[in-house]
């Protein structure tokens, strides 16, 4: 049987049927089919950091539907609710489980820091056991239980479980296996398992010629970008001299005013994202870069435009590399003007909320203003 629905439907269609006995009684069952519209819904939007007192005026396309308006004046329930989404990610691949790890650690953190209680200790140490029992019997990790070692996963799992151990956690995997295969690779592997596996090492805290290996490494003629920022950062943590020409020569700018270095790419290296991630931990350790350093937090905000970050990976790489600035102390700033937002045109009203959220018909422009 064939049911048309309206031209103008609802949300669903209610469909009814039903028995009647000769002696009037009557039992049937009550469905409603849901009715979609044509083809895929597709969302736009922008991204703007207000660092400074501004007006400008927004424009809308009236027949992409109404416009959510989003504002908020502190990144750290942005990293929340981050973490929230990577604590809720359904997978466990190794690179899954400790972006898992490092988020909920991350957390940890940041409930520490304003005096709330934590409340996935039991995941954390669950997570840690998976870990642990996924290592392979030469020390490194793959991405599920059994495959070929990645030098790239290992370095993650790395990341959490030192993290782990840093916090506390009891965190026991096979120590001297592992340290045997990275300088093993870092002997007879190729140039991306070397430098990935002597990062490792250095986390490891193991006893190695750093810096002769660092050399060795920068002798290669043609280096990726990746390659130019993991060596300069190599060098910031050994605290050998650094030349900072390479940020400047491929710095990018975005009509926003963010700031990243690299080419937008589907693969999960040498991309837009990890590369600013290498340039801001540079700056960082560097000194004296506050401005730059916003300009990047702007641009890898903008990049969150489907809610989240592309991947789990990259989601976590975000994470740690932010956060440390939002826990900073901060200067007592009850002194300090308050954030005042103003709408006019399609809606007409002033914000002094953290967080204001709201939704209207793009019947105008939309003018913001923003003071403090």
């Amino acid at each position: 049987m064939y049911i048309n629905a309206p031209a103008v439907a609802p949300d669903s269609v209610e469909v009814q049927y039903s028995l009647q006995q000769e002696t009037g009684f009557t039992d049937g069952e009550r469905r409603y089919v849901p009715v979609y519209p044509k083809g895929v819904e597709e969302t736009t939007g922008q991204f703007l950091s207000l660092f400074t007192d501004t007006t400008f005026t927004l424009t809308f396309d009236p027949s992409k539907g109404p416009v959510r308006l989003h504002a908020q004046g502190d990144l750290l329930p942005v990293m929340l609710d981050e973490i929230d989404y990577l604590h809720k990610y359904e997978y466990w691949c190794s690179e899954q489980a400790a972006s898992k790890l490092i988020a909920l650690l991350l957390e940890k953190r940041i409930r520490e820091k304003t005096g709330q209680p934590f409340a996935h200790d039991r995941m954390v140490r669950k997570l840690i056991r998976h870990l642990e029992k996924t290592q392979l019997k030469e020390g490194a990790w793959t991405w599920w239980q059994n495959g070929p070692a990645y030098a790239w996963i290992t370095n993650h799992v790395v990341e959490a479980l030192v993290m782990a151990k840093k916090e506390s956690y009891p965190v026991r995997y096979e120590g001297q296996k592992l340290v045997d295969y990275m300088v093993y690779l870092l002997e007879r592997g190729d140039y991306n398992d070397k430098l990935t596996s002597l990062e490792v090492l250095y986390k490891l805290q193991v006893d190695v010629d750093f810096t002769r290996y660092v050399k060795e490494l920068e002798k290669k003629k043609t280096q990726t970008l990746d390659e130019k920022l993991r060596l300069i950062r190599m060098r910031q943590r050994l605290q050998l001299p650094v030349q900072l020409d390479t940020l400047q020569k491929y710095k990018k700018e975005t009509m926003f005013g963010g700031i990243y270095w690299g080419e937008k790419k589907h693969s999960l290296f040498n991309n837009s994202i990890s590369n600013t991630l290498l340039a801001y931990e540079i700056l960082r350790a560097a000194g004296s870069n506050a401005q730059q350093l916003s300009q990047i937090q702007a641009y890898l905000l903008n990049e969150r435009r489907a809610g989240h970050w592309r991947n789990t990976y990259e989601s976590a790489r975000v994470l740690e590399t932010l956060l440390p600035e939002l826990l900073q102390d901060t200067p007592n700033t009850s002194n300090l003007p308050m954030n005042n937002l103003s709408f006019s045109g399609p809606v007409n009203f002033m914000s002094k909320a953290t967080v204001t959220d709201t939704v209207f018909v793009a019947t105008q422009p939309l003018v913001v203003k923003k003071a403090g």
